[in-house]
């Protein structure tokens, strides 16, 4: 613990002198910010570089921590309408049922044999994924939970070898299809959804390789109806198969999309790094053009109209030679990649005019307290007061 104490003294020590300000003045920064609205923690503080940054006091004031991120995800999000995200079948079914484009649903594996999709096969163990794999004929599929997130249980089957009873995945590694169906089971929660493999729009593929670098494009359900908030690149490097970022870590690269162009004006590679090429083909991304960006934007704002329980959306789209194809919706989406790319905090002005326009501004001081009553329902209890049912 003091070698913990000592460290983060070093830190700000460092922090002080870097800036020309005192040690007093960093650590009065740090504490209002943790907390004000955005509650950064200390190690949030010095990964957005707010310790040197040219920002205005209130530009700080702006970014959003984990834990200012859960108080924004309870004042927009109805928790009846989760399902819709969390479970991915359902959202499928709703978005093919509205005409929108999602990718091809070729199966449903799940073990208990309920989740019967008309139109999608049943797959429950071994023997039924053996024999879809033949009645497929060596197509490639993409398995994918339907309860999970950042791309964990995801699997990408570039074919199956009847000789040897083995899978082959995308990159090259193979597996026994016993081992494969294992795996399954226990993803299989919700079901597991085999879909077909999407393949980038040319224009993509050209300067970032055969991988989907996809979109994550925030929402904002405004009266006026949904605007499109803020819109990041997620770039595929190296041999990942997914564009998750993940702070840098996974290697992958995202940048700023001007979102009444298209155009990506601002790449990184992680919190601080910066880097406008693509490392496998060297391609500049900076200035990158995404294709098809009005269509893009009218399928997002259709699709948005649909979940009038989640006031902000996260959506993740894959650009594809047929257009845009919507592969999921999240409650908010992570606060950080719009940060760390737009190196701009998410509690802006745009996003508090939008909170103000439905009075809910205030909330961000917190939730509400065990015996706040909802004047409209006359509902008491800590959560959602401020929805009217």
């Amino acid at each position: 613990m003091f070698a913990r104490l000592a460290a983060a003294g070093r830190r700000v020590h460092h922090a002080a002198r870097s800036s020309g300000r005192t040690t007093l003045d960093v650590v009065r920064e740090i504490v209002s910010l943790r907390l004000g609205p955005g509650r950064l923690t200390f190690g949030e503080y010095f990964d957005y570089g707010l310790e040197r940054s040219t920002h205005s006091w209130q530009a700080k004031r702006e970014f959003v921590g984990y834990l200012g991120q859960r108080v924004i995800e309870d004042i927009v999000t109805d928790d009846y309408s989760k399902i819709v995200s969390l479970d991915k079948l359902s959202f499928d079914a709703v978005m093919r049922g509205r005409g929108l484009p999602v990718p091809a649903l070729l199966g449903v594996y799940d073990p208990s044999g309920t989740r019967r999709i008309p139109g999608a096969a049943l797959v429950s163990d071994a023997a039924s994924l053996r024999a879809f794999f033949r009645q497929i004929a060596d197509a490639p599929a993409y398995f994918k939970p339907a309860l999970g997130g950042f791309g964990r249980g995801n699997h990408c089957v570039e074919s199956y070898d009847q000789t040897t009873d083995e899978v082959q995945f995308a990159g090259g590694d193979r597996l026994a299809l016993t081992e494969f169906a294992g795996r399954l089971d226990k993803a299989a929660l919700l079901g597991v959804m085999i879909q077909e493999v999407l393949r980038p729009h040319p224009a993509i593929q050209s300067c970032c390789g055969s991988r989907l670098s996809g979109l994550r494009i925030h929402t904002l359900l405004r009266k006026s109806g949904p605007q499109v908030f803020r819109c990041i690149w997620k770039v595929a490097t190296g041999h990942n198969v997914i564009d998750n970022f993940d702070g840098g870590r996974t290697g992958n690269m995202v940048g700023a999309v001007d979102v009444q162009t298209g155009r990506v004006f601002r790449v990184v590679s992680g919190y601080q790094s910066r880097g406008t090429r693509h490392p496998d083909t060297g391609v500049e991304l900076n200035g990158f053009l995404l294709p098809d960006w009005s269509e893009i934007v009218d399928v997002v704002r259709q699709a948005s109209s649909q979940f009038p329980g989640l006031l902000a959306q996260g959506w993740d789209v894959a650009i594809t030679p047929r257009g845009p194809v919507l592969m999921e919706v999240n409650w908010l989406g992570g606060v950080d990649i719009p940060q760390i790319s737009y190196d701009r905090g998410f509690l802006d002005s745009e996003f508090r005019e939008f909170l103000a326009e439905r009075n809910l501004e205030s909330l961000l001081r917190g939730r509400a307290s065990e015996n706040d009553v909802n004047a409209k329902t006359e509902r008491r209890g800590r959560r959602k007061l401020h929805w009217p049912y």
